[in-house]
């Protein structure tokens, strides 16, 4: 019994006891419960070791499963662990590139400082060598400019060297020609007043053989007396056609000698119409002795003019300069055209306080251009055998604006017509 008790206690302590321990302690419980056959002693003995074995298998459960549950936060402690370190491998690979992309940026940033470093130095000595050469353009153009206009001025002056020298052999031969004209018209003149004399006295001569004749009416034949008169009456008609040729033939020479004589003439007043006339009959036959087949019909409008204060040699020679060129400008044109009549006008009348004088053609006429350089010296649309000096209408505009305080203006169009406006005015100053 008392061993009985204490496998009890064993038995009561069997948890804590070694399995097999535990099997050998059962085992001599079952020995001592068969040997007093106590059956209920042994299903006793059964129920409690199962117990104790299921409370053992329960423990070794449990055992196990705080084992699998230490083996499982192992295991996830392993893997945060393998995380960690992996997270932080990452991290410092990540820290590591981005280390090195920083140097390498860094590395880019600073060639690239350097690049625009070099870059800049370059643009900027690129600029200076830039704005150098454009400083030694601008040098350059304005050194080509100027030496250009010098090149235009010496051409001009050349030129103008070169229309001196042709406009003082062009008057070196008018001198000789005009002295010559002088003198020619100097011999003419006394030849004339011969002849205009002679025909003055033979037609007074005529008058006076007509009256002696009269009382002899009677004592001669009717048919020889009226031959007589006749011849007489016929004579008398030819000496006052000599008179009348003689005494235009005397204004001619008379004009010719004026304009062939230098100075300056007086201002005194003058007959506009009489010196329009003569100086367009002048003109006339002037250019008609150069070209014996040239015909111009002139219509004058002269109205009732009184005296006009002028220079009468000066402005002859203005006239006769425009007219000259008008018979030119309609010989030209009637040269080249065909059913053409050629037409000079001549108008004077009075305008406020002078007298307008408008002398038109109906010849080439010219260009704009022209116009604006027709009054010009050396300026001359002449060419070939009639090319001139280019002084006439230069000297013709100084006559009227500067000696006389009038004007003169031209209004054309090419092909068409030319019109000259001369504006006098009428006073003594």
């Amino acid at each position: 019994d008392r061993a009985e008790y204490y496998y009890d206690k064993a038995l009561e302590q069997s948890e804590s006891i070694n399995p097999q321990a535990l099997s050998n302690l059962v085992s001599s419980l079952l020995d001592v419960y068969s040997e007093t056959n106590d059956q209920e002693a042994i299903k006793s003995l059964n129920r409690r070791v199962l117990d104790i074995y299921q409370a053992k298998f329960d423990l070794v459960q449990l055992e196990a499963k705080k084992w699998r549950d230490r083996e499982i936060s192992l295991e996830e402690q392993m893997s945060e662990n393998q995380d960690l370190r992996q997270d932080q491998l990452v991290r410092e690979i990540e820290l590591r590139k981005r280390n090195l992309l920083i140097w390498f940026m860094a590395g880019i940033a600073i060639a690239l400082i350097l690049v625009a470093t070099i870059v800049l130095r370059g643009a900027r000595t690129r600029k200076k060598l830039l704005d150098r050469i454009r400083t030694r353009n601008v040098q350059l153009t304005e050194v080509n400019k100027q030496l250009s206009a010098q090149k235009t001025e010496l051409q001009e002056k050349s030129e103008q060297i070169l229309q001196v020298r042709d406009q003082m052999i062009a008057q070196a031969k008018l001198a000789s020609l005009g002295e010559l004209t002088a003198g020619i018209a100097h011999e003419i003149k006394n030849p004339i007043n011969f002849v205009c004399n002679f025909a003055e006295g033979s037609s007074e001569l005529l008058g006076d053989l007509k009256r002696q004749i009269q009382p002899l009416q009677n004592k001669i034949d009717n048919h020889a007396y009226k031959s007589i008169t006749e011849l007489i009456e016929e004579l008398e008609q030819n000496s006052k056609d000599i008179m009348s040729s003689g005494s235009r033939a005397d204004q001619i020479v008379s004009s010719m000698m004026k304009h062939t004589r230098g100075g300056k003439s007086e201002l005194r007043p003058i007959s506009l119409p009489e010196m329009v006339t003569e100086n367009m009959q002048f003109a006339y036959h002037s250019f008609r002795a150069k070209h014996p087949t040239f015909r111009v019909d002139f219509e004058s409008v002269l109205g009732e003019v009184p005296f006009v204060w002028a220079y009468p040699q000066e402005l002859g020679r203005v006239l006769l300069n425009i007219m000259n060129n008008a018979c030119y400008a309609v010989f030209e044109k009637q040269q080249n055209t065909q059913d053409y009549h050629p037409m000079i006008q001549v108008t004077i009348a009075e305008d406020h306080d002078g007298v307008l004088i408008k002398i038109r053609d109906n010849g080439i006429g010219m260009t704009t251009e022209t116009q604006e350089h027709i009054f010009t010296p050396f300026f001359t649309t002449k060419s070939g055998n009639r090319s001139s000096a280019g002084l006439g209408l230069y000297i013709s505009y100084d006559i009227i604006n500067n000696l006389h305080k009038g004007s003169i203006h031209v209004n054309s169009h090419i092909g068409e017509f030319t019109e000259f406006h001369i504006y006098l005015p009428n006073r003594r100053s």
